[in-house]
């Protein structure tokens, strides 16, 4: 394969028989590259060590005949804007220990994985399980729902108090209104609903 150097985002050479990439790495541009169902990977990781030098964000490589583990740390892992990977059909996915965990901690910018998203809590129990093991991606699987909770009740609280303080509003402009001390007009509470023909009156006059 080869290619001369041009302004190319998109490039798919699915179903070409294709047994080694090289030619593409001065395509600086390339932010796609589909190279599904071909013959890559018979001659191990100097079949696809190009791609180590290349700018590719998202990468298919589905179908192939990749076998060897070392393309984890001697292609993707070095790629480095490397966001989404297919790699499905290769048999290094079952020769790489814990297969989407480790894809997960050494390719740090990756979001997407064969058939779903890499989201970040995701990427946190990778970690742990990286640095300690099952029990550490538990206790941090653990960690990150407590935090879920935390954050979902601040939220509530908030909410609570944004709804006690608008009640109060409309309680001390009734108790003024009430008095006949004020009108609708000079009522010096100001209210959302003040805020917002204020703004509107203001638009028709602009």
């Amino acid at each position: 394969m080869c290619s001369s150097d041009l302004d190319l985002w998109n490039l798919n050479f699915s179903n070409n028989y294709i047994e080694k990439l090289e030619g593409l790495k001065h395509l600086k541009s390339l932010n796609t590259l589909t190279i599904a169902k071909n013959k890559l990977g018979f001659g191990g990781v100097e079949d696809l060590i190009e791609l180590a030098s290349m700018n590719v964000s998202s990468l298919d490589i589905q179908d192939n005949k990749i076998w060897d583990p070392d393309v984890l740390p001697e292609v993707l892992a070095r790629m480095p804007d490397l966001r989404c990977l297919y790699m499905k059909g290769n048999s290094a996915c079952k020769r790489i220990p814990n297969y989407r965990k480790s894809i997960t901690v050494y390719c740090e910018h990756m979001k997407y994985l064969d058939d779903r998203p890499v989201f970040p809590e995701d990427r946190r129990a990778a970690e742990a399980f990286n640095m300690g093991g099952l029990e550490a991606e538990r206790a941090e699987r653990r960690l990150i729902k407590q935090e879920e909770a935390q954050r979902h009740d601040r939220n509530m609280k908030a909410f609570g108090e944004m709804i006690e303080r608008s009640k109060a509003e409309k309680r001390e402009r009734d108790a003024m209104l009430g008095e006949d001390k004020y009108t609708a007009e000079t009522d010096p509470v100001d209210t959302v609903e003040k805020r917002m023909a204020r703004q509107v009156n203001q638009w028709r006059a602009d």
